[in-house]
């Protein structure tokens, strides 16, 4: 049986290659990569890996359209339809990880049949009090978990492990199956819409999702895949709360573009890009390579 990871990515090229060695190294036969028009193109990264890690992974362009992580994730569960594997959708600050003595096809083998689709819940992580990007793996800079906030997250949210043929609507969160079959995770537990318990056996996925602040205000400039809305620039405070005055402090001119352009659907962003980054340079006067 084998194990097929989907993603799109755009600019991702700092982080690509470890993203994609962590995944095939811990037992993924696949990787389609859907490159969003990145600026440099990430096969130019792919193509510094070793062969037997090029031979697992696909790469194909694919344009801004609204919802784009769900048309991908849709594509993807078309094309490997019926063919006794099990797809999951990662973002590339997603890392799927699992205790030492498991193996991914041997866990995957052992769900049962009526099991449409495994839950995997994330464990969150912040920017570990780091400001500015460096060149080590994501794995090794951010190593301090968020606790969640159980009024925001109260089910412990997370990605799925399904079977294609299964799925009736695609969501990379929470599937709608066919009626037989049943969304469930590694304690046996049944999952239902917005009731899916957090359940870190074997198997969960560390969610680096801001990493440092420089590298957030990256990722804003990127967009977002799940829903054409830009970023929110608070957003990294909340998951970054004893970092709030101190950089408010000292970046207070990109806090204050941010409350001046509010929310930017990406064709906006396009022309706004370098906009926040720009006000972080002038607030860090040569601090940052670029």
């Amino acid at each position: 049986m084998n194990c097929v990871i989907i993603a799109v990515a755009k600019d991702e090229n700092l982080y690509i290659n470890e993203w994609l060695r962590h995944h095939i190294d811990l037992g993924v036969d696949e990787i389609m990569l859907y490159d969003n028009m990145s600026q440099v193109p990430l096969q130019n990264e792919i193509d510094k890996l070793p062969k037997e890690y090029q031979d697992k992974v696909k790469v194909e362009l694919f344009p801004d359209i609204y919802h784009m992580q769900e048309m991908v994730f849709l594509q993807g569960l078309n094309q490997y339809r019926g063919k006794n594997r099990w797809l999951s959708f990662l973002d590339i600050d997603e890392y799927l990880m699992l205790d030492k003595e498991e193996k991914l096809q041997l866990l995957l083998s052992g769900i049962p049949e009526n099991v449409g689709a495994l839950f995997v819940c994330w464990k969150m992580f912040n920017a570990d009090k780091k400001e500015t990007f460096s060149d080590n793996p994501v794995t090794a800079r951010f190593t301090e978990e968020v606790l969640y906030n159980d009024n925001v997250h109260k089910y412990g949210p997370g990605k799925v492990f399904v079977r294609p043929e299964t799925v009736i609507r695609s969501d990379c969160h929470f599937p709608t199956l066919k009626t037989d079959f049943i969304i469930a995770n590694t304690d046996n537990n049944v999952c239902f819409y917005r009731n899916f318990p957090r359940s870190y056996k074997k198997i969960w996925i560390n969610h680096y999702y801001t990493k440092s602040y420089e590298e957030w205000l990256w990722k804003m400039s990127r967009g977002d895949a799940a829903n054409d809305n830009f970023r929110k620039y608070d957003e990294f405070f909340y998951w970054n709360p004893n970092l709030k005055n101190l950089f408010e402090e000292r970046y207070s001119g990109v806090g204050m573009a941010y409350a001046g352009k509010g929310n930017l659907i990406k064709e906006d962003l396009k022309n706004e890009k370098d906009f926040f980054f720009n006000k972080y340079l002038e607030a860090n006067r040569g601090m940052v390579k670029v």
